[in-house]
């Protein structure tokens, strides 16, 4: 059990809310963790992920678990990536009166929600656009996703999510890295199809002088990388928080 304030509106619609579980210890100036969840931008809720918090809190992390709109809305980029961008803002805003550190904030997501952590982590200009200084975001933790949305698309999920070739094209956070964050983590499970777009991902990070670690956890597919965030005595999980508290990485440098 820890502290937890559910249903935090960043929006006014009835999906931009988000959950905050905080750390048992009363502390100041902690770092901050917003979980992105899956679902092919058709469907997932926070309500499914407070897990993924556990091991971050017991750890010091404030977490924050974010819905966001979905397509079946009539909702499509860049909506979902403008819900994320809000729920920053209310994070830089408001984490403050929690015990949190609004200039330490870090995103993280799993499947589409790995999109939505790399779209706004590649290009921070929305940052200053907000008036906020693109310093507070850290770092971002993509988790199973594919970067090039291009050519990719099933009825109902991407395509729809991203309907047109241009909006395909500006939905693909590999095509727009150019002011990205100075850190990332890119994971895959070695039994998903996204292990290309993970590498190809990290080296062109890599290329933008981006501090980018790519890690292959083994024998893991999409549905095991997202409880492994959940789980406290995981490779990710270790990965993500050395990430995050700025320690050496688990198994090998950046």
């Amino acid at each position: 059990k820890f502290p937890h304030i559910l249903d935090l509106k960043y929006g006014k619609h009835i999906k931009q809310r988000l959950d905050l579980y905080l750390p048992s210890k009363t502390n100041i100036d902690l770092p901050i963790f917003l979980f992105l969840h899956g679902g092919g931008f058709r469907e997932g809720d926070k309500a499914h992920y407070g897990s993924v918090a556990k091991p971050f809190v017991e750890s010091g992390v404030i977490t924050a678990v974010a819905s966001y709109r979905l397509t079946g809305t009539n909702s499509y980029y860049p909506d979902q990536s403008d819900d994320v961008k809000d729920a920053i803002k209310w994070l830089y805003n408001n984490i403050s009166s929690y015990g949190g550190d609004r200039k330490s904030i870090y995103v993280g997501g799993h499947s589409a929600g790995a999109i939505l952590s790399a779209d706004v982590g590649v290009d921070r200009s929305w940052l200053t656009d907000m008036d906020i200084p693109k310093e507070i975001l850290k770092g971002i933790v993509p988790i199973s996703g594919p970067y090039d949305v291009r050519d990719r698309g099933r009825p109902g999920e991407l395509y729809t999510y991203a309907p047109t070739s241009e909006l395909r094209e500006q939905a693909s956070p590999i095509l727009h890295i150019n002011d990205p964050v100075p850190k990332v983590l890119v994971a895959v499970g070695d039994e998903e199809k996204y292990i290309q777009t993970s590498l190809l991902f990290a080296q062109k990070l890599k290329d933008a002088s981006v501090k980018a670690k790519y890690i292959l956890l083994e024998g893991e597919d999409h549905a095991d990388t997202a409880l492994s965030l959940a789980d406290g005595n995981s490779r990710l999980f270790n990965e993500v928080i050395a990430f995050i508290k700025g320690r050496d990485s688990v198994d090998e440098a950046y």
